[in-house]
């Protein structure tokens, strides 16, 4: 992942049931993270694995029940790495210019969802 100040992507659980991690190289990474029991206060999508929720800008209004979720957070920076569980919602935000590599994967701990995902 190559990208400026300000970037990221939307709140999402990632495709296929996998597992993920990251390590970034330069820059620094804002994490949101939920549980799966906090899905239904981030407004799932029903055609994907996206949610209406922006957790860097939440409307409140438009999405109040967004209020009960619990987040979690954290900064990565350079020669830090992260691990997301298969299943946990999350949103990145790059504080700063950024580089990282990333990789998802089935292992043992997710195969049931790959093959649920994928049937």
């Amino acid at each position: 992942f190559v990208g400026p100040e300000k970037s990221g992507g939307g709140l999402h659980v990632d495709a296929f049931g996998s597992n993920f991690w990251m390590a970034v190289f330069s820059g620094y990474k804002l994490w949101h993270f939920f549980a799966e029991d906090d899905m239904p206060y981030l407004y799932p999508s029903h055609r994907d694995d996206t949610f209406r929720v922006n957790t860097r800008e939440p409307d409140y209004e438009a999405v109040p029940l967004y209020a009960y979720a619990n987040a979690s957070a954290c900064i990565l920076g350079p020669g830090d790495g992260l691990f997301v569980p298969a299943g946990s919602p999350h949103q990145v935000t790059n504080l700063s210019p950024s580089v990282a590599i990333s990789m998802n994967y089935v292992d043992a701990s997710n195969l049931h969802r790959a093959i649920a995902v994928t049937s």
